[in-house]
């Protein structure tokens, strides 16, 4: 068990994992993507997990129940498990991480393409957008997510 800013998480340092309320991912995300810098959020790719097979299902850490795997943002790229009879999601190594550059990523798009259309709205003609998505794991900022990622490292 280990403590995060206000939020509880369970940790499993042999593979990097946490299980936590699922309204607390929520708030860790909402309060933590805007800790990458928009050019930065582009540059980066996703975290590639160490699994190369499809995982199995798992069993609630917590509850012992199924979970259910979902793609974070309808992506297959960032798969996570969701306990639905306890409110728990558990997280691989690396999923916070892809889920929070999924978000801003996501999230500065959606405000770039509002910007796009509204400048093209009053300049009368069509716009388009070019995206590029590579790059490191540097520039996050220093927040509830960076504190869970340092525990889940040590």
């Amino acid at each position: 068990m280990a403590q995060v800013d206000v939020f509880e998480v369970l940790l499993c340092h042999p593979c990097s994992g946490a299980l936590m309320y699922h309204p607390d991912l929520t708030a860790i995300l909402e309060t933590s993507w805007r800790g990458i810098q928009p050019e930065v959020a582009e540059a980066k790719t996703f975290l590639a997990s160490p699994q190369a097979l499809p995982d199995p299902s798992l069993q609630c850490p917590f509850c012992r129940r199924a979970m259910e795997k979902y793609g974070y943002l309808g992506l297959s790229a960032v798969t996570i498990d969701r306990c639905d009879a306890c409110n728990r999601i558990w997280l691989d190594a690396d999923e916070l991480q892809n889920m929070l550059l999924a978000l801003a990523k996501t999230n500065y798009r959606s405000a770039a393409r509002l910007k796009l259309a509204e400048s093209s709205l009053l300049a009368g003609g069509l716009a388009t957008e070019e995206t590029v998505v590579e790059g490191s794991t540097e520039g996050l900022g220093d927040t509830a997510f960076v504190t869970l990622l340092h525990l889940l490292r040590r």
